[in-house]
């Protein structure tokens, strides 16, 4: 089942393609929208999951004007489309820990427990990014930001010195992958770590992994990965330095990568997906994905005419 069964449960049928799909973001359905419609109030930034019941789970912040990443929701679906929330995460959670922000994080299950991991990216202060984990669990709503641990911060030197954020996890063999932001100047761009247990990683020394050039030469960030028969299919996202919405007009690119170690930018010149439904911005980002049956469901945060981002769902039939 593609990245989210490398990721996820050992749901039989797993499979590699042989090319990456690639869904039409003109054809899609809307998972949830920010209370008020309007510019810098976004919902989305999802990560997404199937278990062996053959439910998926679906993790997205709400984010405000007022109030930068104020929640995390758990959301639980048997079709893919229509979702019931089942946990909600806010900054006034975490056990005496402020917060200035909750951003993307990355939910699945443990290929080899079964059980949920979650790791999420907190603003501990303002620009003090982190990654922390929170304990295991049999089922998505006994989350408990309390157990946060600090697991990757900001080396102090590098590539990745004042920030990391924005984690995507995936397993391959015996080892888990983090790709993650990391930020030392004006420029995000892709980083990779490992880990044998999932609590203590280790860089990767090819950061970063990917140049921000052209059309993404402001930030460049990997959404999420597709094994292929030979090799994986790299959404990534990324925005132009001439842009002056270049921090919220974030479209996606494809790369492609042989062994998650080195890639080649295979949408050097413009992106492959854009908001069909724009208003100053264009923004299709944070895409993840899973498998239901012959159908790949891609979610993803889009534009809308209005300004607002909200979260969205392409399928792609087998």
């Amino acid at each position: 089942m593609g990245a989210q069964m490398m990721r996820g449960a050992n749901i039989p049928g797993m499979k590699h393609f042989s090319e990456p799909i690639i869904p039409d973001v003109s054809k899609y359905e809307v998972i949830a929208t920010p209370d008020v419609l309007e510019d810098r109030n976004w919902t989305g930034a999802p990560s997404a999951t199937c278990d062996t019941d053959g439910n998926i789970w679906l993790s997205y912040r709400d984010r405000t004007k007022v109030k930068r990443g104020g929640e995390l929701i758990i959301s639980r679906s048997k079709d893919g489309v229509s979702f019931e929330e089942v946990k909600v995460i806010r900054q006034e959670d975490f056990a005496g820990r402020k917060l200035s922000s909750i951003e993307r994080c990355s939910l699945f299950t443990d290929p080899w427990t079964g059980l949920f991991k979650l790791y999420m990216a907190i603003d501990l202060e303002f620009r003090n990014w982190v990654v922390v984990k929170l304990d295991d669990v049999e089922k998505p709503e006994q989350f408990d930001a309390s157990t946060a641990q600090v697991v990757l911060e900001r080396s102090g030197y590098g590539s990745d010195s004042k920030s990391v954020k924005d984690p995507f996890i995936m397993t391959v063999g015996r080892q888990y992958y983090m790709f993650y932001i990391g930020n030392s100047t004006r420029c995000e761009l892709p980083h990779l770590a490992t880990s044998v247990d999932g609590v203590s990683w280790k860089r990767s020394d090819g950061n970063p992994l990917m140049a921000g050039t052209g059309w993404h030469e402001f930030c460049l960030r990997i959404a999420c990965v597709m094994p292929l028969a030979q090799g994986y299919a790299v959404f990534y996202e990324g925005a132009s330095l001439n842009d002056h919405e270049k921090i919220y007009n974030i479209r996606t690119g494809l790369a492609y990568s042989p062994d998650l170690r080195t890639f080649t930018d295979l949408t050097p010149v413009e992106p492959i997906l854009q908001s069909p439904t724009p208003g100053k911005c264009w923004a299709v980002r944070y895409m993840d994905y899973v498998m239901l049956g012959d159908r790949v469901l891609f979610y993803y945060e889009a534009a809308r005419p209005d300004d607002a981002f909200e979260l969205r769902v392409s399928e792609v039939k087998l």
